[in-house]
C-alpha cells in the first residue's frame, strides 16, 4: 500500500508535471505570438510616422508655392492698378488737350473771321 501511494503520488507528479508542461508551452506560443504582434505594430507605426513626416514636408512645400502665388498675385494686382490709374491720367490728359484744341481753333477762326470782316 505504501508503494501503491508512492506510485500513485510520482504518476500525480508526472501527470501535473506533463501539465505544467502543457501550460508552459501555451504561454510560450501566446508571448511569442504577442511579440510578433508588437513587432508588426511596431513596423506600422514607423511606417505611419515616416509618411506623416513626409506629408508635413509636402504641406510646407505646398505653403511656400503659395506664399510665392500670393506675391505675384499683389505684384500683378499693383501693376494692374498702375497701368489703370496711369491709363485714367492720360485719358484725362488727351480729354484736356482736346478742349484746349477746340478753344484754340475757335479763337483761331474767331480771328481769322475777324480779319477778314474788318
Amino acid at each position: 500500500p505504501a508503494e501503491d501511494t508512492s506510485e500513485h503520488t510520482n504518476s500525480l507528479h508526472q501527470s501535473q508535471h506533463f501539465q505544467g508542461s502543457e501550460l508552459f508551452s501555451e504561454i510560450s506560443r501566446e508571448v511569442s505570438e504577442a511579440q510578433r504582434q508588437r513587432d508588426l505594430l511596431k513596423t506600422e507605426l514607423a511606417e505611419a510616422l515616416e509618411s506623416a513626416r513626409a506629408c508635413e514636408q509636402r504641406i510646407v512645400e505646398v505653403q511656400e508655392q503659395m506664399d510665392v502665388l500670393k506675391k505675384y498675385a499683389a505684384d500683378t494686382l499693383a501693376k494692374a492698378q498702375a497701368r489703370d490709374t496711369g491709363i485714367a491720367l492720360a485719358e484725362e490728359a488727351a480729354a484736356r488737350l482736346k478742349e484746349r484744341t477746340i478753344t484754340a481753333a475757335r479763337e483761331a477762326a474767331a480771328r481769322e473771321s475777324q480779319v477778314l470782316a474788318g
